[in-house]
């Protein structure tokens, strides 16, 4: 009778990637961390299946390494957010709750206000003076 090879342990210490695909959003990487006791989420900015295969192995690379998984610089909320991140977060999050017709007219109305502002965070839009002169 043929001896059983000993399991490899490694291969219990590595999360398994998978890839979900919420619904009106770019696909998602997820991954259980035993670190934090939870499951996180990584968007791959992209619907194209086959980015988001090769991203999902670069990934599962990564965590095999034991690297950092934070893609980018950690990103900033509140006041010192970026002014492009709020943008997209506000896209992402709010206007795909709306209408067509009103997500097209609040689109309108930020591009108005980042015109005579150029903010570059969002600290610079929620200024008094700032508020006055819009």
């Amino acid at each position: 009778m043929p001896k059983k090879r000993p399991r490899n342990d490694t291969a219990k210490q590595v999360p398994q990637v998978r890839i979900a695909r919420p619904r009106g959003r770019p696909i998602q990487l997820r991954y259980f961390c035993k670190k934090e006791n939870r499951e996180l989420r990584i968007s791959t900015n992209t619907y194209d299946e086959k980015e988001v295969e090769e991203q999902r192995r670069d990934l599962e690379a990564t965590l095999r390494l034991g690297l950092s998984t934070q893609i980018g610089k950690p990103k900033d909320f509140g006041p010192a957010m970026e002014w492009s991140d709020f943008r997209e977060q506000y896209r992402t999050l709010h206007l795909t709750t709306l209408r067509d017709q009103s997500a097209i007219h609040a689109e309108s109305r930020l591009d108005i206000s980042e015109r005579i502002i150029k903010p570059k965070c969002l600290h610079d839009m929620a200024d008094p003076i700032t508020l006055q002169q819009l």
